[in-house]
């Protein structure tokens, strides 16, 4: 008998009581199974969990997934190499100390373009099959005298500085061959507007007046017992060259007019590269001159060993790092990679 019977027996004039204590006593009971039940539910779940792990415990180690399948297309590696101006000396107090060059660091900074181009080398090989380097060589490698103002900014006479431009490319060339793991190396040239022995640009006869012209004559000779090395020396002002079945149009890129304007080198280089597919399409192309990095979708403009000089400041030419570039042209895909070479 409850409480509330007890009450209800003793004092009939107290039901009301009683019916209240009896209220509460089901409130509670209900509390309490429905504790009941919940803890009755968190056991059956901890039960699980603990067959679960148990399972997970007795199960032998799985093999990991195998690494996806990597694909390696045929394709080949451009490093384009211009505008060192290897004896020209840039003092920092011309440029707002954003750059100095002279012999030493001409030096250093070509062995970089090279030592880099492997590194780069070996990198994109995860995702091709590289057997072939193109190392395109297009000009202005020595300031030479084509300016008054030069006879005081160069340390070396042109042909001194001919023949230190080339033993830093036959230096690097050697490089090239004995780390980066191709077949071929083939080296298509073109004449820079600096190396010229004339006052003026002789368009016919460009080759026959060029201090490059004759340095790239004097390598192929230098390698001539190399077979993996295939020279090819531009007499014209183009030079075009078949890469994993797509024509490359190589050029110095001083006959690219460009006179400042909205739209930068972009404007004058689109005008230029329309004109000439007109008559024989290419299906890039790579050229220097203007020592300003800039890619775009069929062409790219090479950066400069020299970097900022006072003649850059003086236009207002934008600052850049000396950079040179590398490329990657995939047989399936055409270019898949056109990246600044560092320098420094």
């Amino acid at each position: 008998m409850s409480l509330a019977d007890d009450l209800a027996e003793q004092n009939p004039g107290d039901r009301l009581f009683a019916d209240l204590q009896r209220a509460k006593e089901r409130v509670a009971q209900k509390q309490l199974d429905a504790a009941y039940k919940a803890a009755l539910v968190r056991i059956e779940e901890l039960e699980g969990t603990v067959g679960l792990l148990t399972a997970l415990g007795e199960r032998p180690p799985q093999k990991p997934d195998k690494a996806p399948t990597r694909q390696r297309h045929a394709a080949s590696a451009i490093l384009v190499l211009s505008d060192w101006h290897v004896e020209e000396e840039v003092k920092p107090a011309s440029v707002g100390g954003l750059n100095e060059y002279n012999l030493q660091i001409a030096e250093k900074r070509a062995m970089q373009a090279f030592e880099k181009c492997l590194l780069l080398l070996e990198d994109a090989r995860q995702l091709a099959t590289i057997e072939e380097l193109v190392v395109g060589l297009l000009g202005d490698f020595i300031s030479g005298r084509i300016h008054e103002e030069l006879l005081e900014t160069t340390q070396l006479a042109p042909l001194e500085a001919t023949m230190f431009a080339a033993d830093l490319i036959e230096r690097g060339l050697k490089t090239l061959l004995k780390h980066s793991g191709v077949k071929q190396i083939r080296i298509p040239t073109s004449n820079g507007n600096h190396g010229r022995t004339t006052h003026k640009m002789r368009h016919a006869t460009s080759a026959q007046n060029s201090y490059e012209y004759f340095m790239y004559k004097s390598l192929a000779r230098r390698f001539s017992d190399e077979p993996r090395l295939t020279w090819h020396i531009g007499n014209g002002y183009h030079n075009l060259q078949e890469i994993q079945g797509r024509t490359f149009r190589f050029h110095h890129g001083d006959s690219v007019r460009y006179q400042g304007g909205i739209g930068g080198l972009s404007v004058p280089m689109n005008k230029a590269v329309a004109a000439w597919n007109k008559s024989h399409k290419a299906y890039w192309d790579l050229c220097g001159h203007y020592h300003s990095w800039t890619p775009n979708w069929n062409w790219l403009i090479n950066g400069s060993l020299i970097g900022m000089n006072a003649f850059a400041v003086s236009i207002k030419a934008d600052y850049q790092p000396p950079v040179q570039s590398f490329l990657i042209v995939d047989r399936e895909r055409g270019v898949t990679r056109a990246l600044p070479v560092f320098c420094e």
